[in-house]
């Protein structure tokens, strides 16, 4: 008898060692298991994270040149009708001077002389 139950405890005392390391074993690779899932997760949300602040930079970039195009559109805008505004202003000099002088062009001036002669001949 205590042969025989000798060799069933150790039968006994195998099968639960066994059982233990194949439970351990499943718990590992389950362990495994979910550390790589939660990296898969990690590793999804950092690409994601990346490609909006990707997004955002861009837009950002976008607007920052749209910004940069308004203001030289302005800038242009406002120099061509200071340049206008000169000329106007130059023309309207010249005119004033040439009044002043006594007429715009020679042919004018020579219009009055004849029409002053015309006269004086009366």
């Amino acid at each position: 008898k205590s042969a025989v139950s000798t060799k069933k405890r150790s039968i006994d005392k195998k099968r639960s060692i066994d059982k233990k390391r194949s439970i351990d074993k499943k718990r590992s690779i389950d362990k495994k298991r979910s550390i790589d899932k939660k990296r898969s997760i990690d590793k999804k949300r950092s690409i994601d994270q990346r490609r909006s602040i990707d997004k955002k930079r861009s837009i950002d970039k976008k607007r920052s040149i749209d910004k940069k195009r308004s203001i030289d559109k302005k800038r242009s805008i406002d120099k061509k009708r200071s340049i206008d505004k000169k000329r106007s202003i130059d023309k309207k000099r010249s005119i004033d001077k040439k009044e002043k002088r006594g007429g715009g062009s020679r042919r004018e001036q020579d219009r009055e002389r004849e029409g002053g002669k015309e006269r004086r001949g009366q």
